[in-house]
């Protein structure tokens, strides 16, 4: 079923979108 796949996708997104977040320096690292 592909809506699992999205599921899961879709929550990594928002656990590496939460990291940056609480560690915006991750993110001007990698930008």
């Amino acid at each position: 079923d592909h809506r699992i796949v999205d599921g899961r996708e879709a929550v990594q997104f928002l656990v590496r979108v939460k990291e940056l977040v609480e560690d915006p320096e991750t993110l001007l690292l990698e930008g």
